[in-house]
């Protein structure tokens, strides 16, 4: 906040964009770990949600926009699939982090001039759910650790790949990226799942139950008990 308040007083547009994003980046970071530790020392959906009517390619659009620089960084293109008329009731910040987290996944474990598709529509055999598809041609999850990918803390801890870093090829984290997803996606009563193979990629989905605008939004955490029961 400081540089940002000194950078303007600077005749330097790029020193200012980067402080920018540096500010946004804090601020975000600082949204998602206090939802970590509202949905880590609660289990009623009703303390953690904030269920709003959304327009899914807005969520999209916003996801984009944060990866942007990512994407660049290792050149890299991102499509966006989804019909314009879907809209559905959720937290979108939540979901909006939990499909970042997808994406940035993407990124890291896709090769560079590759492409990552984020596909989102009804489920096909369930029109009663929206489902998110994220896409990508990297190299797939090893089949000795896909039973644990979702755990919290999990990771390879190969010293080789494992760095602080956000969009370097194969690059690991602590382990905590999937794990929010399907926690922020089992808080709306959905589930997530994935398909992959070693060395041709993988697609994570998002599937989440419609509650349909009309609703009263007051009523979505009890809407999301009846699902999870």
């Amino acid at each position: 906040f400081l540089l940002k308040r000194e950078s303007q007083k600077q005749d330097n547009p790029t020193l200012h964009r980067a402080v920018t994003g540096i500010h946004s980046s804090a601020r975000r970071l600082e949204k998602i770990t206090d939802k970590i530790f509202k949905v880590l020392q609660s289990d009623t959906p009703e303390l953690s949600l904030h269920p709003q009517q959304a327009r899914i390619q807005d969520i999209l659009d916003d996801v984009a926009e944060v990866v942007a620089p990512f994407l660049n960084k290792r050149s890299q293109v991102l499509h966006l699939d989804c019909p314009d008329g879907l809209h559905m009731v959720l937290d979108i910040q939540m979901i909006t982090d939990a499909v970042v987290n997808l994406v940035m996944n993407a990124i890291k474990f896709s090769p560079d001039e590759h492409a990552i598709t984020v596909r989102a529509d009804l489920d096909k055999q369930d029109p009663s759910r929206v489902r998110i598809d994220v896409i990508d041609t990297g190299v797939g999850v090893n089949p000795e650790d896909f039973p644990r990918i979702f755990q919290t803390f999990f990771g390879t801890y190969d010293s080789k790949h494992h760095s602080s870093g956000d969009f370097e090829f194969e690059k690991r984290g602590i382990g905590l990226g999937l794990a929010i997803v399907k926690k922020f996606t089992e808080l709306h009563g959905g589930e997530v799942a994935v398909v992959t193979e070693r060395g041709r990629g993988s697609t994570f989905s998002i599937s989440l139950p419609v509650f349909n605008p009309t609703e009263s939004i007051s009523a979505f955490p009890a809407l999301v008990n009846r699902q999870r029961q």
